[in-house]
């Protein structure tokens, strides 16, 4: 009977979110700078950056800045829903070897092309849908790619992050049995 209320609900999502900005980083919902998340990343791309270009997934734009501020030796581009030329950042990003990282929000998952300079994704926070994952990856796995694409979930464990890759998982499997069902 409790879920029937709308404000119920809406609070147990708002809570689901503050709890995976604090996966992310402390930053995001005070002034601690704690991240280990972004401490994993930043020795993830030490060898990442110097094989290739990374593209980098967050959910929240506030996360897309602390990200942008903390990989600076990296020289990071950045699209979120705020950028009105994304071709434009693209292009830089493929065309100057300076930039290896390219910082996205839900606004660069769609409709952009970039498998000649690119074959790492990592998400630094979980997509609530596996469509989303899918869709985020063929930015960099398309016809024409010639490496392989590195794909990473950073997952801080006993948490929000666990507990919705998880539910994926289950969610996945249950995708596979059905779609194999008629086989």
């Amino acid at each position: 009977s409790k879920i029937e209320n709308p404000i119920t609900l809406q609070a147990t999502i708002v809570k689901m979110l503050r709890l995976q900005q604090l996966t992310d980083s402390m930053e995001l919902i005070g002034d601690n700078r704690i991240s280990s998340k972004i401490d994993v990343l930043k020795e993830l791309l030490i060898k990442l950056a110097a094989e290739s270009k990374v593209i980098i997934y967050t959910k929240f734009e506030k996360f897309s800045r602390i990200l942008e501020r903390e990989l600076a030796p990296y020289h990071p581009l950045l699209i979120t829903g705020a950028v009105n030329n994304r071709q434009e950042v693209i292009d830089k990003f493929n065309q100057d070897n300076e930039h290896k990282v390219c910082i996205f929000t839900d606004a660069g998952a769609y409709g952009l092309n970039l498998q000649y300079q690119c074959s790492a994704i990592v998400f630094m926070d979980t997509p609530f849908s596996i469509g989303k994952s899918t869709q985020a990856i063929g930015r960099i796995h398309r016809i024409g790619q010639e490496k392989p694409v590195l794909v990473y979930y950073l997952i801080a464990e006993k948490t929000i992050d666990r507990h919705i890759r998880n539910i994926l998982a289950k969610k996945q499997e249950l995708e596979n049995l059905i779609l194999t069902w008629n086989d």
